[in-house]
């Protein structure tokens, strides 16, 4: 065979079969790297950021504090047109407003439920499972 006959733009026969026994490898390990990485991220958030924002009174009031910042540092004419955003995020509520109470006492009675309702699937789950271990 010739140099030119060897040189195929794909790479030949062993390129093509590397490739294809390789695809699913790279694919699994790429979904096994995006999986761990939103557990990662979540638990970031639920760990560092989201005390960071209760500390702070919610996300309005970040968001509102983030608001002001960035007006102290733009011209007049620019924080003018800022001031329509922040009304739509609206003054803040302290955690111990009546407003920030009621959502607290909501949250937490949604929250009882779905402990409850996990609980009922919990126990459906084992019955379910000792009926089929059963003889």
């Amino acid at each position: 065979m010739t140099d030119e006959q060897q040189a195929t733009p794909g790479g030949g026969f062993t390129t093509t079969v590397a490739k294809a026994a390789l695809a699913p490898i790279v694919a699994s390990a790429s979904a096994a790297a995006t999986v761990y990485l939103m557990r990662k991220c979540a638990e970031v958030l639920r760990e560092t950021v989201q005390p960071t924002i209760e500390e702070k009174g919610g996300g309005k009031a970040v968001a509102s504090e983030a608001l002001d910042g960035v007006r102290e540092r733009l011209p007049d004419s620019v924080s003018e047109k800022l001031d329509g955003l922040a009304s739509m995020v609206g003054p803040h509520e302290q955690a111990g407003g009546e407003d920030a109470s009621a959502a607290d006492r909501d949250r937490d009675e949604e929250r009882r439920r779905r402990e409850q309702r996990r609980e009922q699937r919990r126990h459906a789950l084992e019955q379910a499972g000792s009926r089929r271990s059963r003889p």
